[in-house]
């Protein structure tokens, strides 16, 4: 099995904080799940959006895609990387 990768993005604009996150090859039986999920404060009903993919190759794509986005809303990327643990 792939091993395990992660993506994080925090965004600010205005000082409002929005996460972008993506989880990829996680372990669930003999099918990965690949997943992305966006917290964004702005939105009280529905801060967090989450979404599944088929591949984790589709999980990037949309992934970049969202921080592409991001960014030209206005959007300024304070850090990008991996989840920091500890």
């Amino acid at each position: 099995m792939p091993e395990r990768q992660t993506r994080i993005a925090i965004l600010e604009l205005r000082g409002i904080f929005a996460v972008i996150a993506g989880d990829f090859d996680v372990p669930n039986g003999d099918q990965p799940i690949h997943m992305t999920a966006n917290f964004d404060p702005r939105s009280p009903e529905k801060p967090v959006f989450r979404s599944s993919h088929p591949t984790a190759a589709d999980g990037r794509r949309y992934f970049e895609e969202s921080v592409a986005v991001s960014r030209d809303r206005g959007w300024s990327v304070r850090y990008y990387g991996v989840r920091n643990y500890g």
